[in-house]
């Protein structure tokens, strides 16, 4: 959303960024309807959580390719768990936290463009 505030750059980084960000959550809710313990995982243990996501997906597709193809009903309980999650959490942003992210998406933004130029 730009509030007259963005250059075109930005509003074209937002707009890829949240493209991406939609297509990560839609796969991670199909995983969190598969495999419901994942709304359980310790989000304090970073060292298990990759290797917990990567066993879900080798799972998941095993379970494809023996025909268990219900993915709707796992996404929409996947992202009935996750807005649930959402709303159950509330998170303060300082103002130092808002400087520090806006700094990496004009990181990331000036980056994006470089390599558009280059195209």
């Amino acid at each position: 959303m730009n509030r007259g505030n963005l250059r075109k750059q930005q509003e074209k980084f937002n707009t890829l960024h949240s493209r991406t960000r939609q297509t990560i959550e839609r796969a991670f809710a199909l995983l969190f309807g598969r495999f419901r313990r994942l709304k359980y995982l310790d989000m304090n243990r970073i060292d298990l959580i990759p290797g917990t996501i990567l066993a879900c997906c080798v799972l998941h597709n095993i379970c494809l390719d023996f025909g268990d193809d219900l993915m709707r009903e796992y996404v929409q309980e996947g992202m009935d768990a996750i807005v649930k999650n959402q709303q159950e959490q509330i998170i303060y942003e300082s103002e130092n936290k808002k400087r520090v992210g806006n700094e990496r998406r004009d990181a990331l933004c000036e980056e994006l463009n470089r390599n558009d130029n280059r195209l």
